[in-house]
């Protein structure tokens, strides 16, 4: 029985057995004598924290706050849009979830660009209201500044990365998700029914309980490998800043071991002259970004030289496991990201969505199986595995790639035929269908057949001869 969320008084009258029976079964703080308490009742909330009120039979009264006195369904550590949507999706169907933000503000930092599918409102029960803009065109540049669009077949917007994880918070909270803010969850410890949260509350150290304890931390934070969930093949470091920009109606992507070895760099537009402007790479994102900001595809556009960098870190792969027990991650935690881009919002929603279901399915007389909870990590893989699969392979392969050659397959993939195809099999979300159909064309078969020789292990083990990339190659597919 949860405490009642009140202003006025709320008590939780009734017999001292009962009052010893409820708090022996679901908490052991309550260091008072308990023939002496007559009732507990919580009044309202200081620094976010619930603070209960002890009332003896003589009628005075004792304020305490302190470790909750009873266990939650789910405690879910982290606010943002996996965190938010798996409490939601939870407290609607009546399960009890508690999620802990260690922050002031729930959207803050923001390290996310923000660009998502229109997948994600059609999949989702979420309204387009922290749309910016939506995004017609992308437009790629190679190393030599050639360029082409990608065919605005594609549908995405930029949105407010705080006014979104804002509306999922608030639905959540009105479905009955009780937030406390300024809440960095320190250790999770498991025992047999539950596990206990060690948080530290604005400076001072308080502990939840709760069956379940779902880690939707972000990529930043290691607490989910310290408890079981696995690790990534890999990180990739991101860094962005914001600064205005003339001269961009689409998004623009940039190519070149200059700006972003093996990988790439951005500029989206988000509102007004605003620009929000990355790179992702396995080297030091900072100092990549610092170069693109100097390049000849910024340097004379920018209008606000004065600019703040955010640096990030992007989990890429499968991890082994995704629960360890009562501990499950979710979102970035769990490397639920494109491997080829980033983007973790929709591949986010998409884990907890899974979650979700798996835990209502799993809940039986209060309790959660264990063994029917296991099932997450496979379902959750079975939907998104393979395109994270095929984003790792597309980064070995391109991982070691000169300007010159990248120079090369950027004119191949310039051609009228290819662009057909990535309009016919092109999705913002989905990209393992387009790197399948164009690996079946002759001309990029074979430069995929001499970077895999070059850049994966498997296949550097054969003796095959690896020949130079040829003119030919380029020439136009009939």
């Amino acid at each position: 029985m949860p405490p009642l969320w009140k202003d006025e008084f709320e008590i939780m009258r009734g017999e001292r057995s009962d009052e010893c029976r409820l708090f022996q079964e679901f908490s052991q703080v309550h260091s008072f004598s308990f023939l002496r308490v007559r009732a507990t009742y919580v009044v309202r909330q200081k620094r976010g924290m619930p603070i209960y009120v002890e009332e003896n039979f003589f009628g005075s009264k004792q304020y305490r706050s302190g470790e909750v006195g009873f266990l939650y369904d789910v405690a879910v550590v982290g606010a943002g849009p996996a965190g938010n949507w798996v409490s939601y999706l939870l407290s609607r169907q009546g399960f009890e979830v508690l999620v802990l933000e260690e922050h002031k503000d729930i959207g803050l930092p923001i390290h996310c660009t923000g660009v998502v599918g229109n997948d994600l409102f059609e999949e989702f029960d979420v309204p387009k209201d922290a749309c910016l803009r939506e995004l017609n065109r992308f437009k790629v540049f190679s190393p030599s500044l050639e360029s082409f669009c990608i065919p605005a077949d594609i549908q995405a917007y930029v949105i407010d990365r705080y006014a979104f994880d804002n509306l999922l918070a608030k639905k959540s909270k009105a479905a009955g998700t009780t937030y406390i803010l300024q809440a960095k969850a320190l250790d999770v410890t498991t025992y047999e029914d539950r596990v206990r949260i060690e948080v530290d509350c604005d400076g001072e150290s308080r502990f939840f309980s709760a069956k379940l304890c779902v880690l939707a931390t972000g990529s930043m934070s290691n607490l989910p490998y310290r408890h079981g969930i696995g690790m990534p093949n890999y990180f990739l470091k991101t860094a962005q800043t914001e600064a205005d920009l003339e001269g961009l109606p689409d998004v623009e992507v940039y190519l070149g071991e200059e700006i972003a070895p093996g990988s790439f760099a951005w500029s989206v537009p988000s509102c007004h002259h605003q620009a929000r402007i990355g790179v992702i790479t396995k080297g030091n994102a900072k100092t990549y970004l610092e170069r693109l900001l100097q390049s000849t595809f910024l340097r004379d556009r920018i209008k606000s030289p004065n600019y703040k960098i955010r640096c990030s870190r992007v989990p890429i792969g499968v991890p082994k496991r995704t629960m360890a027990g009562r501990v499950i991650g979710v979102g970035d935690a769990a490397s639920q990201v494109k491997s080829t881009t980033g983007g973790g919002i929709y591949y986010g929603m998409i884990g907890a969505q899974i979650l979700a279901d798996t835990i209502m399915r799993s809940a039986s007389n209060g309790d959660f199986g264990l063994s029917k909870l296991k099932s997450y990590d496979t379902l959750w893989k079975q939907r998104l595995g393979t395109e994270l699969k095929t984003g790792v392979y597309l980064r070995h392969l391109f991982e070691n790639v000169d300007d010159d050659y990248l120079d090369g397959i950027f004119r191949l993939m310039s051609q009228s035929n290819i662009q057909q195809i990535i309009s016919h099999k092109g999705d913002f979300n989905k990209h393992k269908d387009l790197i399948l159909s164009l690996a079946r064309v002759p001309e990029i078969r074979k430069v995929v057949l001499e970077l895999a020789r070059r850049n994966l292990p498997f296949m550097k083990k054969r003796k095959s001869k690896v020949v130079p990339i040829r003119d030919e190659h380029f020439l136009e597919v009939s």
